[in-house]
């Protein structure tokens, strides 16, 4: 009898051993990975600062701060053509103007307030009213985060395209299996990019 119990006995364990186990992660069906090469020589942009200082035109001004707000989410050293509906100098009076910086064909709009009795003493706020997204400044930002495994973004990210400012957008980046979503949020006369950790 000895030897059907030996038999029995292995059998009992390789049961146990299949019933804890459990399925291997992976990425979702509908994520079509693109690799990212891992960088860490990246270096921010800095915007120069033309408009702020005493006698600058409102529009310098403006200008300047778009660049301030932009450049986080281009991640490039560059400067953005900016254009108002009307002239955003100030006239004594309180006025609200809209501007748009272009960039990769996108017109990302700006709310402008301005008041104040002329130059050089006036007063103005700039609000970016959507984030500018691009496909390459994803791909760069998602390198230069500290991240093990394989990194990879989704081919399913657009070249360029405004989404909301402050919410999760549907474009993702994967570092192994682990999946992230994209953010853009407003700061003071700057903006981030964030990538948030998606529940699967």
């Amino acid at each position: 009898m000895t030897g059907p119990v030996r038999v029995m006995t292995c059998f009992a364990i390789v049961l146990l051993a299949a019933g804890c186990s459990t399925p291997e992660k992976t990425l979702p069906a509908d994520y079509n990975a693109v690799p990212v090469t891992k960088r860490t020589d990246y270096t921010a942009p800095t915007p120069s600062v033309q408009g702020g200082i005493l006698g600058a035109s409102a529009l310098t001004t403006i200008r300047d701060r778009v660049q301030r707000i932009l450049l986080p989410q281009i991640r490039k050293q560059v400067t953005v053509p900016v254009d108002c509906d009307r002239s955003p100098e100030p006239t004594g009076t309180q006025k609200s103007v809209t501007c748009h910086a272009i960039w990769e064909g996108v017109q990302v709009p700006f709310g402008v307030h301005v008041q104040g009795a002329g130059r050089p003493y006036y007063q103005l706020e700039v609000r970016q009213m959507e984030g500018l997204l691009l496909a390459e400044a994803v791909r760069d930002a998602w390198a230069s985060e500290k991240n093990e495994g394989p990194l990879s973004c989704d081919s399913g990210i657009p070249t360029a395209t405004l989404v909301p400012l402050d919410q999760p957008t549907p474009y993702r980046c994967a570092s192994g299996t682990n999946v992230y979503t994209v953010r853009i949020t407003r700061g003071d006369n700057t903006s981030h990019m964030w990538f948030e950790s998606v529940k699967t």
